[in-house]
């Protein structure tokens, strides 16, 4: 999940468009006729190259679109930044950098699934639980206190139970987000981490965490959520 998911389907979908409808792989139809030898296509990556020869004088779309829908991930382009440079275009930065002190208001707002736009105060949580340490998993409806933030999650099984820690520094005054949980399993405790893991603007974070700033998008199994700041 995460960054790469969105680059391959980038690469795709700009393949659809330059040829005027078709696929990389084949047609949807062959997919749902056969779909063993069309997934096998892909980890080939035997894609139709002379289709998209066929419909663009500008071999760079290409090269692009290989890049793009390689099947190992980390073949792929690591940022978007990086498939701009391909095109010929420079980042834009908009100058504004969000400032972080004692009095920001941390939030993680949804930014896709069930509860798109829903916001999770980490601040006021912080606050009202008296701890600087906050757990992250999957909404439980039968025991919905397992953690202090609980992501719904009805039509797919990504999120752990116990998926992520979030932990507060007064230091810097900066959240750290550090995939698994402290907690006891078959009765040893001890540190375990998530099963799909936890991206940070496409990295994967371990046991050691990773700094958030404004703006990160944080992917948990099929979720993703972004780091907002809001200045009181």
């Amino acid at each position: 999940m995460g960054l790469s998911i969105d680059i391959y389907d980038f690469g795709a979908m700009m393949y659809e468009v330059i040829s005027g409808g078709s696929l990389p792989f084949g047609p949807f139809e062959k997919f749902i006729k056969d779909m063993a030898s069309y997934e096998q296509k892909k980890k080939g990556e035997q894609w139709d190259h002379s289709t998209l020869r066929a419909s663009t004088y500008n071999s760079k779309w290409v090269n692009l679109i290989s890049k793009c829908i390689r099947f190992n991930p980390d073949e792929r382009y690591s940022t978007i930044d990086e498939v701009l440079s391909d095109l010929g275009y420079r980042p834009v930065s908009t100058g504004k950098v969000t400032s972080v002190h004692p009095n920001s208001e941390w939030t993680l707002r949804v930014q896709n699934g069930e509860e798109i736009g829903r916001e999770y105060h980490l601040t006021n949580l912080r606050k009202s639980l008296s701890s600087h340490r906050l757990t992250i998993g999957w909404f439980n409806e039968n025991e919905p206190f397992t953690n202090h933030i609980g992501i719904a999650e009805h039509f797919t099984e990504y999120i752990s139970n116990y998926h992520a820690t979030l932990e507060y520094s007064a230091e810097d005054y900066h959240w750290y987000i550090k995939d698994g949980q402290w907690r006891s399993k078959n009765g040893i405790d001890g540190w375990y981490n998530s099963t799909n893991g936890v991206l940070v603007q496409g990295k994967p974070v371990d046991q050691a965490g990773i700094k958030l700033t404004p703006g990160n998008i944080i992917a948990i199994g099929g979720k993703t959520l972004k780091v907002v700041i809001k200045q009181s």
